[in-house]
This record gives structure tokens, sequence and C-alpha cells, in this order.
């Protein structure tokens, strides 16, 4: 209370100083109508008009001046309140959000549905591409103008590997068995949509510590847990638009891991996944 008296204080000298000036005349003018009705000439002239003038006046002080005080508090509020609603749309707008979710509840279908390419960068894309959502992935690629490009945790690198298996504390070689099943789906996919010609696979050592869903000009960044934990109840997805977050990071990091952070599907990278299936 003491903070918020002081800051008042400070405003009605600074911004606010049209009100104190308002509150200063009134002063004025209610002494001043209450020294004239105590002038002798009023009250031998009138003691009636004499006792109106030094009621007037009484209300003028005690009303008039605490309702400009009182109005001045709430008008200094509304701005604040303004300009900080202000500041919040303005750093929506530049950087873009367009929406929000928790992981479990991001509409993929219709994600999917409304756009022709999409990119994923993700450790292995699971959740996308083996289980719930992996019809939303067939109806994209069924439509003949879609493109599907993903970059994978390279399933080649064994110390990489090692490195997940130990930080989601799974058993050695977890995985990748899920990169490769991620490959193995793709593959299928791909074959009954008609659509090889449309996925392209890359795998990378450099992973960022996030992962990130493009559909079009929507981008959907997924930051991680600390803790090792599979919590998509827990996990937040803000989409961004075209804006300074996807300009001066996104953008420019997704650029690099498609290109050179990273190193294109072999066939052999595919023939492997299939004899490990057959077998």
């Amino acid at each position: 209370m003491m903070k918020k008296l002081a800051e008042f204080r400070d405003w009605l000298f600074g911004g606010g100083m049209g009100a104190f000036v308002l509150v200063l005349l009134a002063l004025l003018l209610g002494v001043g109508l209450y020294w004239i009705a105590e002038a002798d000439f009023l009250k031998s002239l009138s003691l009636t008009l004499s006792n109106s003038i030094k009621e007037f006046a009484k209300v003028l002080i005690a009303v008039i001046v605490i309702q400009i005080l009182t109005r001045a508090w709430l008008w200094k509020n509304a701005i604040d309140a303004f300009y900080g609603r202000l500041k919040i749309k303005e750093t929506i707008s530049n950087t873009a959000i367009r929406d929000f979710w928790w992981f479990n509840e991001i509409p993929w279908k219709e994600l999917f549905d409304s756009s022709n390419d999409v990119r994923v960068v993700a450790i292995s894309a699971n959740a996308l591409f083996t289980e719930t959502h992996v019809g939303a992935v067939k109806d994209f690629l069924r439509r003949p103008n879609t493109s599907l490009k993903v970059v994978l945790a390279d399933p080649t690198n064994q110390a990489l590997m090692d490195s997940y298996d130990e930080e989601f504390s799974q058993p050695r070689g977890r995985r990748k068995d899920r990169i490769e099943s991620s490959m193995r789906e793709l593959l299928k996919i791909a074959q009954e949509s008609g659509a090889v010609d449309r996925i392209s696979i890359r795998f990378t050592s450099r992973l960022p510590r996030y992962s990130c869903y493009r559909f079009d000009d929507r981008y959907l960044f997924v930051p991680y847990l600390t803790r090792a934990e599979r919590s998509p109840e827990r996990i937040p997805v803000i989409c961004f638009e075209k804006g300074s977050f996807v300009d001066k990071f996104l953008g420019y990091d997704l650029d690099y891991v498609f290109s050179q952070g990273s190193r294109e599907g072999l066939e052999e990278d595919w023939l492997r996944v299939e004899t490990v299936t057959k077998v």
C-alpha cells in the first residue's frame, strides 16, 4: 500500500501535474470562499448567505478535493493497465505468437489438413509417426501437393544414442530403436501413400535442445523438460508465425539444421532398418 501511495505521489507531481493543479485550485477556492463567508460585511449583509457560502466551502474542500484525488488515482491505474496491455499486445505482435497448447493437446489433424509443407526436427518423433497421430500424417501425404521433411537424431552415432539413453534413464539402445521405428513407419507411410519422392529424412548429431514442427509458415516450438520423464501434459508448445522470434532465432537455427547441420538419409540407412524389420 505504501508503495502504491509513493507511486501515486510521484505521478501526481510528475505526469499527473494537471490533477495536482486542479486540487490546488479547488483548495484555494474553498479557503477563499470560507474567508469571504467569515467576513463581517457579509455576515452583516446576510447571515444565511454567509453560512451557505461557508458550508459550500467545506464541501468544496472535503468532497471535491477527495473526488479529484480519487478519480486521478483511478485514471492513473486505468492508464497503467492500458499501457500494460498495449505492451503485451506489442510483444505478441513483434514475436508473432499465434497460439499455445500443451503437447498432448496439439491439434495435429487440423494442422496437417491445413498445410502443404511440413518439417519436423525431433529426437525420434515417435509421438507423431508411430502413435495415435499417424493417421493425420497418412491423410496429409495422400494429397499430391504435399511434402514432408524430417530431421532426427543420427542413429549411427553410438555416443549420441548412449547419451540419450542415459539422459532419459532408459536401457542402452532404446533411443536408437525409437528412431528406427519412426524410420520404418515413415517408409511404410510413404509407400502406402505413393509419396516416396515427397518425403525427405535427414540425421543430425547436433540436434537443438528443443523440437520444432513447421506447418507452412506456422512453427511449433517445443522446449524440453530438464527432468527426464515422458510428460506430454507438462510440455509447453508455442505456435509462432513469421516474426522476430522466427527470423532471428528459430528460422535461422532450422535453416542450419536442415542444411549444414545434418546429413541426408542414405540408402544403406533404409536398408539397415528394412533388414532389422524382416529379421
